[in-house]
This record gives C-alpha cells, sequence and structure tokens, in this order.
C-alpha cells in the first residue's frame, strides 16, 4: 500500500543559517528539497491550502501524516471560505491553525515557512503566485500545471521569488516500489533484467467512468487541455516506475 508523505524529516536535510544560492526548483525526488530554517530542532511552520473536511487528497494522505508528527506543525489553513478553513482546522484538530479564505493573505503570514498546495492543478496559477512573490517554499502536488505554457510562468515566479519548490512525485517512496527495488539491488535472486513494460489505467473510482461529483471539473478542464489526464497518471507511474535501477523505456 502506497504510503502518500513518508517521514520527510528523516529524508529531508534541516539547514541552519542564511541560503544564498540560487532558487532550486526540484520535481522530486524528495530527499533533494530542504527547508531554510534558523531553528534545526523547531517543526517546520506549514500553511496548507486546500485542506477539506469533505474529503479529498489532503485530507486523506496529508492530514493523517500531519496530525502526529513532530518535524511540522500546520499553523495556517487557506480555503474558499474562512469558515470552510475553521470547519478543517476543527475537523483535524489544528487546534494552533490560523484560518484563511485567500492565498494572497496566507503568502503574507510571516510565521509560515512552507505552503502545500493540494487544490486541482487549474487553480495552482492564483493559488501559488503569491506564496512564490512573497518568497515562501512550496510544495505543490503533481502536475505543476495544466500545460506547459503555465508551468513555465510558474517556474519564472519561483526562481524569482528565490524559494524552495517541489513537486510532488511520491511515488517512488510506496511499499511496491521499494520492494521491487530491494529485489533488484540483491541482484541474485531475480537475475538480470533483460526488458521492462509499463502500463495502467485512469480508470479509478473517483476518475475513472463513473466520476464522483467531486472531480467533474476534470471534465471541464480537459476541454481545453486533453493532456492533463494521462499527464496525471503517467507522471504517478513512469517516475517511480524509472527510478528502479535497471535500464527502462516507455
Amino acid at each position: 500500500m502506497t504510503r502518500p508523505h513518508p517521514d520527510l524529516a528523516r529524508l529531508v536535510p534541516r539547514w541552519h543559517g542564511t541560503l544564498t544560492s540560487d532558487a532550486r526548483f526540484c520535481v522530486s525526488p524528495i530527499d533533494r528539497f530542504f527547508i531554510v530554517t534558523s531553528n534545526p530542532m523547531a517543526p517546520i511552520r506549514i500553511g496548507i491550502i486546500g485542506l477539506s473536511s469533505n474529503g479529498g487528497w489532503a485530507s486523506s494522505a496529508w492530514a493523517p501524516y500531519l496530525q502526529q508528527t513532530d518535524h511540522y506543525k500546520v499553523i495556517a489553513v487557506c480555503n474558499s471560505s474562512i469558515q470552510s478553513s475553521k470547519t478543517a482546522i476543527d475537523s483535524f484538530g489544528l487546534e494552533h491553525a490560523r484560518p484563511y479564505d485567500s492565498p494572497a493573505d496566507l503568502a503574507q503570514d510571516d510565521q509560515v515557512e512552507l505552503v502545500i498546495c493540494c487544490v486541482s492543478v487549474f487553480h495552482h496559477y492564483e493559488v501559488l503566485q503569491p506564496a512564490w512573490e512573497s518568497g515562501k517554499d512550496v510544495y505543490v502536488e503533481w502536475p505543476l500545471a495544466e500545460n506547459l505554457e503555465i508551468a513555465g510562468k510558474l517556474v519564472k515566479l519561483a526562481k524569482n521569488g528565490g524559494g524552495r519548490t517541489q513537486v510532488g512525485l511520491q511515488g517512488r517512496f510506496s511499499d511496491a516500489v521499494s520492494t521491487i527495488a530491494r529485489f533488484l539491488d540483491k541482484g541474485d535472486e531475480v537475475g538480470k533484467v533483460l526488458s521492462t513494460s509499463f502500463s495502467g489505467s485512469s480508470a479509478n473510482p473517483g476518475t475513472g467512468k463513473d466520476m464522483q461529483t467531486r472531480y467533474r471539473y476534470f471534465l471541464d478542464g480537459n476541454k481545453d487541455d486533453p493532456e492533463i489526464m494521462p499527464l496525471i497518471y503517467l507522471g504517478h507511474g513512469k517516475l517511480p516506475f524509472e527510478s528502479l535501477r535497471f535500464t527502462s523505456s516507455c
């Protein structure tokens, strides 16, 4: 079973002091991403955008980890309304978090060190622009944008802002991929891999033929950017596949 967000602190080196190098834009792996902090022992202060009490990726993948870790502390939640943010804060027991209804207001919160973006890809630009313009560190779920043009604009914003950015492709840390990697590393249990193949389907209960109401926006978005669904599934599937130590051709 995939663990969407393992203990990042085990993989993320903490950095003490001032960073002088150019902004790094990292498309996974997680172990190349680090946060600048003045106190290496203090939890990283997070502002999360898109944490809903009604379900979704943030509630199922992020909230369980963030509720039990000592390495990160959620101090801000931003949804479409203050009431929605307050409801999420109460639902997930984030008593130290402040509610926001504007990404721009969250970006102006000096206490927030890292902004996590868990909203629809079609809103990434408008949601992340204030964070990058404020120089925040950002973790944004894959894909970065719905097309190459907007992705390029976001990359420029990130570089100009000076913060560290990671696009989340965490499948390489799944138990399935890790197990295969251990067999390959041993060498004598599977022998020499001569060929590999990769196949998959996007017809899952959430976004397949009988699409849930909460995911209907994909249908509208696909009219202008029909490549978005293959991009999502290929990114999450192909990168973990290629992280294994054999030569692959997809």
